[in-house]
């Protein structure tokens, strides 16, 4: 596991459960298109789930930003059976990428404050 959803963000996802899980496949496509990411970076993306902004596109995929010197965003989907959640992809994004995936979409939670 590699992040856990709220109670809310699992129900808008139509998950059965919270946990949000990384493949093998996934870490291979990632370290082919983001070979920059340094291991620290990946260990934020539970942050970035936890407290990031998130905005929800027809795709029924989440998006999360969260600025933590640069801005970062993950994407998370649920299985077709709704049994599992996965990570799709983790990067850097500029702040026009998130700008444009609120107008496409819609968002479901401001940026959350300790």
């Amino acid at each position: 596991m590699i992040a856990a959803l709220d109670e809310d963000l699992k129900r808008r996802l139509g998950a059965k459960q919270k946990a949000v899980l990384l493949s093998d496949e996934t870490i291979v496509k990632q370290r082919r298109h983001h070979p920059e990411l340094a291991l620290d970076e990946y260990r934020l993306i539970p942050e970035v789930v936890q407290k990031g902004k998130v905005i929800r596109e027809k795709d029924a995929k989440l998006y999360f930003f969260q600025r933590q010197g640069h801005l970062y965003m993950t994407t998370i989907k649920a299985t077709e059976d709704k049994a599992e959640n996965y990570l799709v992809t983790f990067f850097r994004v500029r702040p026009g990428y998130m700008r444009r995936k609120q107008r496409e979409g819609k968002l479901i939670r401001d940026w959350q404050r300790d």
